[in-house]
């Protein structure tokens, strides 16, 4: 990614959505960014990325600044610490093994799917469905100790 000399990353989520478009090969439109987004699993109305790159929204989910910075190829921290510098890939302070592995299964087929389902649930649901999985877990390791699944 070529930088250009007279453009800087800026202080403000628009700011810095808008040097991730410009800096970015295809300097992709509103609507390119909108279709990528959708063909990742993700969700962005071209009419959110509109309001989100001129700063008329200024709160964007998650889920939303995980997708854009997916697509544009930096870290979440990119779009939201504004100290962060282009092309830093920080991984949050308090991050342990047991959350850097909890991120790196959401990248595995199916994670993303049974988490998105959970959500949906109500917490007795949800407490039942981490006890089966626990069983399964142990079943799993029983069964073959040198093979996590």
């Amino acid at each position: 990614m070529t930088e250009p000399k007279d453009l800087e990353p800026g202080s403000t989520f628009a700011d810095r959505l808008t040097y991730l478009i410009r800096t970015h090969p295809d300097e992709p439109g509103d609507m390119e960014i909108s279709a990528k987004i959708t063909e990742q699993g993700g969700q962005l109305s071209r009419n959110a990325v509109y309001r989100l790159r001129t700063g008329r929204e200024t709160n964007p989910t998650l889920a939303t600044i995980n997708s854009l910075a997916k697509l544009f190829g930096c870290s979440s921290s990119f779009l939201t610490d504004f100290s962060a510098k282009p092309g830093t890939e920080a991984a949050p302070a308090d991050a342990d093994d047991e959350t850097q592995r909890a991120l790196e299964l959401l990248k595995e087929a199916g994670v993303k799917e049974v988490l998105n389902r959970m959500g949906q649930m109500g917490a007795d649901s949800r407490k039942i469905l981490i006890n089966m999985s626990e069983q399964l877990a142990a079943l799993n390791q029983k069964h073959a100790p040198d093979k996590p699944e």
